[in-house]
């Protein structure tokens, strides 16, 4: 995944190329796509690719390769909807064995897959947080898979009653399954600020 914009300028360069050549061979272009799909920063440690900066590298190679007059066409990608999703679970149960700490949870693999299916990590917080002190769980899902794994994650002792999937507005819904007749989770578009919220059920 990448989290800089220089290879995806790079890459532009590389299509702006492509494009002169094609253009010089007498084909007429509508637009030049340059790509995107910049990477989301799914840990505290990770920053997004800086979008203006590539769109303006992307603007100066097509203008250098004599394509001024052509539109420049990105693809933000999951950039864009990543953080304005979570998923929102009820905690079942904590297990203690030694030091190792288990939390149950009620949301599993079939309502976020990446974790399960290529090991991405999506932050797990407390639903309301109260400040208390928090310390390593390892946050599972109720489908009777060895997959179904959250990872580890900071969270109070005892836990909250509700945590958090953060960045899940993408890949979330649209990989969303009934795998092991489990429904699927419904979908909520929240609109407003505090106090002038407005909740409407899309998919229930």
């Amino acid at each position: 995944m990448l989290m800089a914009e220089e290879p995806y300028a790079e890459g532009a360069a590389v299509v702006a190329d492509l494009a002169r050549d094609i253009r010089s061979q007498g084909f007429a272009l509508e637009y030049v796509d340059v790509g995107g799909g910049f990477g989301v920063p799914y840990r505290d440690d990770q920053f997004a690719a800086d979008g203006p900066a590539f769109v303006r590298a992307g603007r100066a190679a097509l203008d250098a390769h004599g394509l001024a007059d052509l539109p420049m066409v990105i693809e933000p990608g999951r950039a864009l909807v990543a953080a304005y999703g979570i998923l929102v679970a009820q905690v079942i149960q904590p297990k203690r064995s030694g030091d190792r700490r288990w939390l149950l949870v009620d949301a599993g693999m079939n309502d976020l897959l990446r974790p399960a299916l290529y090991q991405a990590h999506h932050r797990v917080e407390p639903l309301v947080d109260h400040g208390a002190v928090r310390v390593p769980w390892r946050v599972a899902g109720p489908v009777c898979e060895s997959s179904d794994d959250f990872g580890t994650h900071p969270l109070p002792d005892p836990p909250p009653p509700f945590v958090v999937v953060r960045e899940a507005g993408a890949y979330g819904r649209s990989m969303a399954s009934t795998y092991n007749q489990r429904p699927i989770a419904p979908e909520v578009f929240v609109d407003g600020t505090v106090g002038q919220t407005s909740v409407r059920v899309v998919h229930a």
